[in-house]
């Protein structure tokens, strides 16, 4: 697969060359993905199943100048599908892959998410019998297929150009995400919120095919993933908390959520203990926080004595295990428990922010 994957790429340059026919559309649609073009482009031709590798191709020509757009959807081996990590594999030995024939100086190189769809982007320039041209290449991965987006052009100026981007953030794909996790199965109480959660950039894997469900979530990894659903906002300068140094990866993060009273130290001590596990009812104390930051209704409330341990909810939580029952934002245990004082897993949190997400709105 992987083989015929690279193959693909090395006859891109020379189909984007040849094809020149002109018929008129603003926008295509197929059974694998929604695309919105300018006026100016016209497709020129479309297939299914055109050759032994492609589920799909499409080529789309604009009119007012030397740009090809190529879209190609492969199907994702059953046993061993495609990563990230593999993609970037290939963008490292694109001159390999082009040949001796073309030379090629990369221009960008960078992970993309278009869409909740994550992939690679790849940009370079190269000569081809005297002609200089310049290839921008996304690869996204779905949960069946890759899918591969290809602008060819001789004007530099169309890379990065303002229609360029409508182009590709126009993309759809008509295919679940692909959610990399070894660890994560479909039939896990927890699937759909990982696959929320990690398609909205909120909560990432420990790397390409480990998410770590059952392991505890800390402090501060809770504190960063509300961080993202903010957008990461840059937020230099040092912490209030003494243990919080400002050389670490969720040292931003931490003096965002302080500086907007989203989180605070432990009573009395200006010690935010990162690396502590966090429990549930601080879970829901934080995105309590959160809401009234985003001003968010946080006055709704719910009676917590169908649940078997309403009492070991802590006085300072209370009111938060309140309004996030009655929002939604935790519904309990199947043994009727809360279990406010037990360390929240990442499967958990996940469940939360998901909750959250769709029920108090980001």
């Amino acid at each position: 697969m992987r083989k015929k994957f690279v193959m693909i790429l090395i006859v891109l340059l020379i189909t984007v060359m040849v094809l020149d026919l002109k018929i008129f559309a603003k926008s295509y649609s197929s059974t694998y993905f929604n695309i919105t073009i300018p006026d100016s482009y016209s497709k020129a031709s479309t297939s299914n199943d055109s050759n032994q590798y492609s589920e799909d191709y499409t080529n789309l020509k604009w009119n007012g100048g030397y740009v090809n757009i190529d879209i190609y959807v492969l199907k994702q081996p059953a046993e061993n599908p495609f990563t990230t990590s593999d993609i970037n594999n290939d963008a490292n030995n694109i001159q390999k892959t082009l040949g001796s024939s073309v030379a090629c100086s990369i221009l960008h190189k960078d992970l993309v998410n278009i869409n909740g769809h994550k992939g690679k982007r790849l940009t370079y320039s190269g000569t081809f019998d005297k002609t200089t041209f310049y290839e921008d290449e996304y690869t996204l991965l779905s949960q069946k297929y890759i899918y591969c987006i290809n602008f060819t052009t001789d004007k530099k100026e169309f890379i990065d150009s303002t229609e360029q981007k409508s182009i590709i953030s126009s993309f759809k794909i008509l295919d679940s995400v692909f959610l990399p996790f070894k660890d994560v199965k479909s039939s896990s109480w927890y699937y759909n919120a990982v696959l929320y959660t990690y398609s909205n950039g909120i909560i990432a894997g420990y790397n390409d095919t480990t998410f770590a469900p059952n392991d505890k979530l800390t402090r501060a990894m809770l504190v960063t993933i509300i961080y993202r659903m903010e957008g990461s906002q840059n937020n230099d300068g040092k912490s209030k908390f003494s243990d919080v140094p400002s050389n670490e990866w969720y040292s931003k993060a931490i003096k965002w959520a302080s500086n907007c009273n989203i989180i605070h130290g432990y009573d009395r001590t200006t010690r935010f203990g990162p690396n502590d596990n966090i429990t549930r009812e601080d879970v829901v104390v934080i995105l309590k926080n959160y809401a009234s930051f985003k001003k968010k209704n946080v006055n709704q409330t719910a009676s917590l004595s169908k649940f078997s341990d309403y009492n070991k909810v802590d006085n300072y939580a209370n009111s938060a295990m309140q309004w996030a029952v009655k929002t939604g934002v935790i519904t309990g245990n199947d043994n009727g428990t809360l279990d406010p004082r037990g360390n929240a897993t990442r499967a958990e949190a996940a469940a939360m922010i998901q909750k959250y997400c769709n029920k108090v709105g980001r």
